[in-house]
C-alpha cells in the first residue's frame, strides 16, 4: 500500500514536472506548418502513451524550427520500424525529406537537428520530467533520418 501510494506520488510529480518543461520545449509549437504524415501505428502509441506524445510532439516542433529557416521544402513522415537483426524490437523513425541537391546541406541540418534532439531526449532522463520507465527508451525509440526529396 505504501509502495502504491509512493509510485502515486512519484507519477503525479512526474505529471508537474512535465507542465513546467512543457513550456520550454512546446513552446517551439507543436508542429502545424509542416507537410506531416504519420503512420497509423504512431497514432496508435500517440493516443495511449502520453509521454511518448509529448516526446515526439516535442521533437517535430524542434525539427520544425530548426527548419523553418532554410527556405527549402520539406516533408516528414513518422513511422514505427521493426529492427531487422531483432523482430521483437520496434522504433520510430522520423524521416525528413528535405528539396536540396547539396548533400553536404542535407547531413549539416542532420547534425544541428539531431543535437538538437538528442539533447532534449537525454534531458529527459537526467531531469524529473518523466517517471523513470517512461524515459528509459526514448532515446533509443526515436531516430530522426534526413534524405534529399529532389
Amino acid at each position: 500500500m505504501a509502495e502504491d501510494q509512493s509510485a502515486n506520488s512519484q507519477e503525479r510529480r512526474g505529471m508537474r514536472s512535465l507542465a513546467i518543461v512543457d513550456t520550454m520545449f512546446l513552446n517551439l509549437g507543436e508542429p502545424t506548418g509542416m507537410d506531416l504524415h504519420i503512420s497509423s501505428e504512431i497514432q496508435e502509441y500517440l493516443s495511449r502513451e502520453e509521454y511518448f506524445s509529448y516526446a515526439l510532439h516535442s521533437v517535430l516542433g524542434i525539427i520544425e524550427q530548426r527548419l523553418r529557416a532554410i527556405d527549402r521544402p520539406y516533408k516528414v513522415e513518422v513511422k514505427l520500424e521493426i529492427d531487422l537483426f531483432d523482430p521483437k524490437s520496434e522504433h520510430t523513425d522520423i524521416t525528413v525529406r528535405i528539396k536540396e541537391k547539396d548533400y553536404k546541406r542535407i547531413l549539416d541540418l542532420w547534425d544541428d537537428v539531431g543535437s538538437s534532439v538528442g539533447s532534449f531526449l537525454k534531458s529527459l532522463s537526467n531531469g524529473s520530467t518523466m517517471p523513470k520507465a517512461a524515459d528509459d527508451g526514448l532515446y533509443d525509440f526515436i531516430n530522426v533520418i534526413f534524405a534529399p526529396d529532389v
